[in-house]
C-alpha cells in the first residue's frame, strides 16, 4: 500500500487469532533502509531478512 521495498519495511509483530481470516500486525516503515540500521536492533533486522554487510551498507536477501 505505501510502495516500498522489503528492505524499507520491518515487521515486529502479527498476530492471528484462531478461527479468524484476519491478521493484525505492527511495523515499522523506513524512508531509507539505511534508517533502519540506525534503529533496530540487530535481531529484528536479521528476522526481517535485511543484511548488514561490512562497509555499512544495508541490503534485502531475496526469499
Amino acid at each position: 500500500m505505501l510502495n516500498k521495498e522489503s528492505d524499507e519495511v520491518v515487521i515486529h509483530e502479527l498476530d492471528t487469532k484462531f478461527g479468524m481470516r484476519t491478521t493484525i500486525g505492527y511495523a515499522k516503515v523506513y524512508d531509507e533502509a539505511s534508517f533502519a540500521k540506525d534503529v533496530e536492533q540487530e535481531y529484528m533486522l536479521e528476522r526481517n531478512k535485511i543484511d548488514i554487510e561490512k562497509d555499512g551498507d544495508l541490503s534485502a536477501e531475496e526469499v
